[in-house]
């Protein structure tokens, strides 16, 4: 097995979407199952269907590789999703009353904070620095004029399109898990075709170009994902594989859910196909048993009389150890 952190280096903006009113709203990360669908994407160009597919049949067994979403770095600092737990110490309510806003506005967490959180240790000293590593100041969005032009009538219709854009030293980092090390080059190779090409939607203006830096992971992040705890924190979105335990599986634990949808692409077919919609649970969700998750079919119903290959979104869970 062998754990590599990818950090996307951009240097174009890029365009993540998120459903909006009136703007086409764009996220600064980038969930599992998008990366994946990427990853896959890019495999197919390079590699060839068939081999895309045998890699995609490997899962049936056992998962290939892992891969969590793609979260903010700024120099050596690393975001990670804050836990859907109580933080520790907060069982006192003066810390509690002294750090509960401070916390409550705070989405993701340094990598120090969040390793202090997962090991229940004391976070008020840390709270107390004056200047705790802005999230916010690693991007910006840039709202961008866009026109379509109606067919019949030839009228132009005003739409404005949300880009991020990431400031220097800064940009999105995933950390991928291989446990078939056959196929380690070819997920560096579809991720660096992908820098070239674009991540994200509107590639074809330009979006989504980075410069791809592959590393092993260092020894902190090594202490966190050997850390021996009584319950998992996913850094991926994750969809539950055995029906009728949500029961026993949501008892004890602590959880976002996110519904996923969109359309699909492939580079098989020119046309775009609306694909099914699916509900996960979210990045910082934690549970007290082992989760593994699976690759769930959202192929369109249309392609599914067709002779079309499956169209899969990623819910394997990429988990790290905490105490709860």
């Amino acid at each position: 097995m062998s754990t590599k952190i990818a950090k996307f280096q951009f240097y174009t903006s890029a365009y993540f979407g998120e459903a909006g009113i009136g703007v086409e709203e764009s996220s600064e990360m980038v969930h599992s199952d998008t990366i994946f669908s990427a990853i896959c994407h890019a495999w197919g160009i390079v590699y060839g269907k068939t081999d895309m597919e045998s890699m995609l049949a490997k899962f049936k067994d056992a998962a290939p590789f892992l891969i969590t979403s793609c979260f903010l770095y700024s120099n050596e600092t690393f975001f990670l999703p804050k836990p859907h737990t109580l933080p520790p110490g907060f069982e006192n309510a003066e810390i509690r009353e002294e750090f509960g806003k401070k916390v409550k506005n705070i989405s993701f967490l340094p990598f120090e904070l969040f390793e202090q959180w997962a090991k229940r240790e004391k976070i008020e000293n840390y709270l107390k620095k004056v200047v705790l590593p802005d999230y916010d100041s690693c991007y910006q969005f840039d709202l961008i004029p866009r026109a379509t032009i109606d067919r019949s009538t030839l009228n132009a219709q005003i739409f404005r399109m949300k880009t991020v854009r990431f400031n220097k030293d800064c940009g999105l980092y995933c950390i991928v898990k291989i446990n078939d090390l056959s196929i380690e080059e070819k997920i560096k190779s579809s991720l660096e075709y992908l820098g070239e090409s674009g991540l994200g939607g509107k590639r074809n203006i330009g979006l989504g170009r980075y410069k791809l830096c592959w590393e092993d992971i260092n020894e902190k992040w090594k202490n966190l994902l050997a850390f021996k705890g009584n319950a998992h924190c996913t850094l991926s979105l994750y969809h539950m594989n055995i029906e009728g335990v949500l029961e026993s599986l949501i008892e004890g634990a602590s959880y976002g859910l996110i519904e996923r949808r969109g359309w699909m692409s492939t580079p098989f077919s020119k046309a775009q196909y609306k694909r099914k919609t699916v509900s996960m649970f979210s990045e910082g969700s934690v549970f007290k048993q082992t989760i593994q998750g699976n690759l769930v079919s959202v192929t369109p119903e249309i392609l599914e009389k067709k002779d079309f290959h499956p169209v899969y979104r990623n819910g394997l869970a990429f988990t790290v150890p905490i105490l709860a």
